[in-house]
């Protein structure tokens, strides 16, 4: 992981980790995001990360490559999270992303 990834995440970890008991890793975070089932212990760390992290840091995930839009639209829907503060924008960026490679692909 680059140093600006690893800055990016521990940022977020901060944010999600600093109430909680169980503290959840860069990698437990990052299979959260994948994950096609959620993981009951995980849910207050992924409801924080779609709910109280500020656009902005989650816009940072997205540009240090530690994940995409897409993956974060995933886990809207995985775990139940179309409430969240930030599901309308990472909706629209996970659109505007599709969008965009759809156009580069058709040679525009």
């Amino acid at each position: 992981m680059s140093v600006t990834a690893e800055s990016a995440i521990s940022f977020v970890l901060a944010t999600i980790n600093a109430p909680r008991h169980q503290r959840i890793t860069p990698a437990d975070l990052l299979a959260c995001l994948h994950a096609d089932q959620p993981d009951s212990r995980w849910r207050p760390h992924i409801e924080a990360l779609l709910d109280e992290c500020s656009h902005e840091s989650v816009h940072d995930l997205v540009l240090a490559n530690v994940t995409t839009f897409e993956a974060l639209e995933h886990a809207l829907d995985v775990w139940g999270q179309d409430g969240a503060r930030t599901a309308p924008w990472i909706r629209e960026m996970a659109w505007l992303t599709r969008e965009s490679d759809r156009l580069r692909s058709a040679g525009c």
